[in-house]
Protein backbone atom coordinates (compact mmCIF):
# COMPACT_ATOMS: atom_id res chain seq x y z
CA UNK A 1 0.00 0.00 0.00
CA UNK A 2 1.41 3.25 -0.74
CA UNK A 3 2.87 5.38 2.41
CA UNK A 4 -0.01 7.63 2.85
CA UNK A 5 -2.69 5.08 3.55
CA UNK A 6 0.13 3.43 6.26
CA UNK A 7 0.42 6.70 8.18
CA UNK A 8 -3.13 7.42 8.08
CA UNK A 9 -3.78 3.96 9.31
CA UNK A 10 -1.38 4.21 12.14
CA UNK A 11 -2.53 7.76 13.22
CA UNK A 12 -6.54 6.97 13.21
CA UNK A 13 -6.01 3.40 14.57
CA UNK A 14 -5.77 4.66 18.69
CA UNK A 15 -8.55 6.93 17.94
CA UNK A 16 -11.03 4.62 16.54
CA UNK A 17 -10.07 1.93 19.39
CA UNK A 18 -10.85 4.93 21.88
CA UNK A 19 -14.23 6.32 20.16
CA UNK A 20 -15.05 2.53 20.42
CA UNK A 21 -14.59 2.44 24.02
CA UNK A 22 -15.80 5.13 25.11
CA UNK A 23 -19.37 4.12 23.01
CA UNK A 24 -19.14 0.63 25.00
CA UNK A 25 -18.85 2.28 28.65
CA UNK A 26 -21.49 5.32 27.91
CA UNK A 27 -23.42 3.13 25.70
CA UNK A 28 -26.44 3.10 28.47
CA UNK A 29 -25.94 7.08 28.65
CA UNK A 30 -25.96 8.10 25.08
CA UNK A 31 -26.91 6.30 21.55
CA UNK A 32 -24.62 3.56 21.19
CA UNK A 33 -23.49 0.86 23.38
CA UNK A 34 -21.74 -2.64 23.33
CA UNK A 35 -22.29 -3.70 19.55
CA UNK A 36 -21.30 -0.50 18.31
CA UNK A 37 -18.67 -0.10 20.13
CA UNK A 38 -17.49 -3.39 19.29
CA UNK A 39 -17.93 -3.11 15.65
CA UNK A 40 -16.52 0.39 16.03
CA UNK A 41 -12.98 -1.06 17.25
CA UNK A 42 -12.80 -3.85 14.93
CA UNK A 43 -13.69 -1.27 12.18
CA UNK A 44 -9.66 -0.32 13.24
CA UNK A 45 -9.09 -3.59 12.57
CA UNK A 46 -10.16 -3.43 9.10
CA UNK A 47 -8.47 -0.44 8.79
CA UNK A 48 -5.22 -1.89 9.45
CA UNK A 49 -5.54 -4.68 6.72
CA UNK A 50 -6.84 -2.02 4.20
CA UNK A 51 -3.94 0.22 4.40
CA UNK A 52 -0.79 -1.64 5.67
CA UNK A 53 -1.44 -5.32 4.55
CA UNK A 54 -2.08 -8.56 6.12
CA UNK A 55 1.14 -8.95 7.90
CA UNK A 56 0.15 -5.55 9.87
CA UNK A 57 -2.91 -7.39 11.23
CA UNK A 58 -1.11 -10.02 12.86
CA UNK A 59 1.11 -7.83 14.74
CA UNK A 60 -1.90 -5.96 16.22
CA UNK A 61 -4.16 -9.17 17.17
CA UNK A 62 -4.21 -12.60 17.37
CA UNK A 63 -6.89 -15.20 16.53
CA UNK A 64 -6.36 -16.40 19.91
CA UNK A 65 -6.89 -13.09 21.41
CA UNK A 66 -10.16 -12.38 20.03
CA UNK A 67 -11.16 -16.15 20.26
CA UNK A 68 -10.78 -15.39 24.50
CA UNK A 69 -12.30 -12.01 24.28
CA UNK A 70 -15.46 -13.58 22.41
CA UNK A 71 -15.90 -16.23 25.37
CA UNK A 72 -15.13 -13.69 27.84
CA UNK A 73 -17.83 -11.36 26.57
CA UNK A 74 -20.39 -13.96 26.62
CA UNK A 75 -19.13 -15.53 30.24
CA UNK A 76 -19.45 -12.30 32.16
CA UNK A 77 -22.70 -11.52 30.23
CA UNK A 78 -24.21 -14.98 32.06
CA UNK A 79 -21.66 -14.28 35.12
CA UNK A 80 -23.76 -10.68 35.31
CA UNK A 81 -27.49 -12.91 34.94
CA UNK A 82 -26.27 -14.89 37.71
CA UNK A 83 -24.72 -12.57 39.97
CA UNK A 84 -28.64 -10.86 39.63
CA UNK A 85 -30.43 -14.31 40.35
CA UNK A 86 -28.33 -14.39 43.41
CA UNK A 87 -28.40 -11.01 45.00
CA UNK A 88 -32.08 -9.75 44.14
CA UNK A 89 -33.81 -12.91 43.19
CA UNK A 90 -34.62 -12.26 39.38
CA UNK A 91 -32.04 -13.53 36.33
CA UNK A 92 -30.48 -10.22 35.04
CA UNK A 93 -31.39 -8.44 38.33
CA UNK A 94 -29.88 -4.85 39.09
CA UNK A 95 -27.82 -6.14 41.83
CA UNK A 96 -25.48 -3.33 41.13
CA UNK A 97 -27.85 -0.68 42.09
CA UNK A 98 -28.39 -3.21 45.45
CA UNK A 99 -24.48 -3.34 46.31
CA UNK A 100 -23.48 0.20 45.20
CA UNK A 101 -26.18 2.49 45.49
CA UNK A 102 -28.73 3.63 42.47
CA UNK A 103 -26.47 6.10 41.43
CA UNK A 104 -26.60 9.60 40.03
CA UNK A 105 -28.50 10.45 36.86
CA UNK A 106 -26.18 10.68 33.86
CA UNK A 107 -23.35 8.83 36.09
CA UNK A 108 -21.67 5.99 34.85
CA UNK A 109 -23.41 3.85 37.75
CA UNK A 110 -26.69 5.55 37.25
CA UNK A 111 -27.67 2.31 35.37
CA UNK A 112 -26.86 -0.14 37.27
CA UNK A 113 -25.72 -3.74 35.70
CA UNK A 114 -26.72 -2.32 32.34
CA UNK A 115 -23.45 -0.49 32.31
CA UNK A 116 -21.55 -4.07 32.96
CA UNK A 117 -24.26 -5.91 30.68
CA UNK A 118 -22.31 -3.41 27.90
CA UNK A 119 -19.42 -3.58 28.30
CA UNK A 120 -20.07 -7.36 28.13
CA UNK A 121 -21.29 -7.09 25.19
CA UNK A 122 -18.65 -4.79 23.73
CA UNK A 123 -16.18 -7.42 24.56
CA UNK A 124 -18.15 -10.36 22.91
CA UNK A 125 -18.77 -8.66 19.20
CA UNK A 126 -15.13 -7.45 19.44
CA UNK A 127 -13.61 -10.91 19.93
CA UNK A 128 -16.54 -12.41 17.20
CA UNK A 129 -16.40 -9.80 14.76
CA UNK A 130 -12.71 -9.92 14.69
CA UNK A 131 -12.64 -13.32 14.27
CA UNK A 132 -14.99 -12.68 11.29
CA UNK A 133 -12.56 -10.46 9.67
CA UNK A 134 -9.14 -12.39 10.72
CA UNK A 135 -11.01 -14.93 8.92
CA UNK A 136 -11.60 -13.27 5.97
CA UNK A 137 -7.77 -11.52 5.93
CA UNK A 138 -7.15 -15.62 6.13
CA UNK A 139 -8.94 -16.12 3.45
CA UNK A 140 -7.73 -13.47 1.19
CA UNK A 141 -4.36 -13.97 1.99
CA UNK A 142 -4.66 -18.00 0.87
CA UNK A 143 -5.82 -16.89 -2.49
CA UNK A 144 -3.23 -14.10 -3.01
Amino acid sequence: MTIVADKTARLLYPFILVFGAYVIIHGHLTPGGGFQGGVAIIGALALVYLAMGIKAVYQYVSLRSLTIADSLGALLFLLWAFLGLVYTGYFFGDFVGKLWGDGTFRSLLSSGVIALMNISVGIKVLGGAGEIVVGLVKGVGADA
